[in-house]
């Protein structure tokens, strides 16, 4: 989902493919985060 909604420019130290690839890695990072931050926050 989130690679298929970024387009990023490759350049000399990532390839377009490799910056898509962290941008869904770093997505599912923050969202696991501010799960359970938030689920911390609940109890």
């Amino acid at each position: 989902a989130v690679g298929a909604a970024v387009e990023p420019d490759g350049d000399i130290h990532a390839s377009a493919e490799y910056r898509r690839h962290l941008s869904e890695v770093l997505a599912v990072r923050a969202l696991r985060t501010a799960i359970t931050r938030a689920l911390e926050g609940a109890a």
